[in-house]
């Protein structure tokens, strides 16, 4: 039986893709230089192919110590002509394109793993790594939409006395030409499960995006971190022809009274004449992403 084992992982069931040098051999967690990729493996009489869902348990690998990961199964790597196998997955909440990369150019194939999470075949030998049925993963998907980024809300009046800030925009009430803005505005980006009309009237840190949108799940060096910023723009319609352009700010997120993901803007400080002249004010809050 190890005989036939050792047959399947030397095969695979494909016709492999060969890579010669120019592989992270260190993010692979191989020590050859060549390495077969394959489409289709057979382990133990079940074969496991690229595009298969999949989930590994927790503690299974490296990549895996908080919590189960699904993912999908992208490449299997057999390395050198005789050799161990591995394979490459894509976390449910990686995108697409960051995922692992097998090009050929003029003849010559190259493999790049990017943000893919690397298998030991060990984990699939033992049990670690399930296939994954559809209505398993579309409840993961929807678990993963419902985290995800969906609306940028600003801060009340309420909450800005919660983090001890000086701001909110007078949005219930009549503002007069020569008021006084508030010092500071916080937005926050929130999740596509917050619903305001349910929401507690106190700040709740699960209804506010922190700086990385990627997935709790993975350890740091599996994570594709975006450099997020809001921007915000202000401009006024004074009854003229033109609309003014009075204010604009990109701002980084911060923390404030135990409190993350918070975007203040600087507006009275920065600008106390802003509420000076009688016209239609429009505050513009949009995400900027810098990878």
């Amino acid at each position: 039986m190890h005989d036939l084992y050792d047959e399947e992982i030397d095969s695979g069931e494909d016709q492999p893709v060969i890579v010669v040098g120019s592989l992270n051999k260190k993010q692979l967690g191989i020590s050859s230089d060549v390495v077969r990729v394959h489409e289709i493996i057979r382990r133990k009489g079940k074969s496991w192919k690229r595009g298969q869902k999949i989930k590994v348990l927790k503690g299974a690998c490296p990549g895996c110590h908080k919590s189960n990961v699904f993912a999908t199964l992208e490449y299997i790597l057999l390395e050198g002509f005789q050799g161990d196998a591995g394979g490459e997955a894509r976390p449910l909440s990686l995108p697409d394109e960051d995922g692992c990369i097998l090009a050929v150019d003029d003849g010559v194939a190259s493999f790049d793993c990017r943000g893919s999470l690397s298998l030991p075949i060990s984990v699939i030998d033992s049990g670690k790594c399930l296939a994954v049925e559809s209505s398993e993963w579309l409840f993961q998907l929807e678990k993963q939409r419902q985290k995800a980024p969906s609306t940028i809300d600003i801060l009340s009046e309420r909450h800005c006395l919660e983090l001890e800030v000086d701001g909110a925009l007078p949005v219930d009430a009549p503002v007069y030409a020569g008021q006084v803005p508030p010092k500071e505005i916080v937005a926050v980006v929130r999740p596509a499960s917050f619903v305001s009309s349910s929401a507690s009237k106190n700040l709740d840190q699960k209804y506010i995006i922190k700086d990385n949108f990627a997935s709790k799940n993975l350890d740091q060096k599996y994570i594709i971190k975006d450099n997020l910023e809001l921007s915000m723009e202000v401009k006024l319609m004074d009854g003229t022809k033109d609309t003014k352009h009075i204010y604009s700010k990109c701002v980084t997120p911060s923390s404030r009274n135990g409190f993350h993901g918070l975007y203040i803007f600087p507006l009275g400080c920065k600008f106390p004449q802003l509420f000076q002249k009688a016209g239609v004010y429009t505050f513009t809050v949009f995400l900027v992403s810098n990878t």
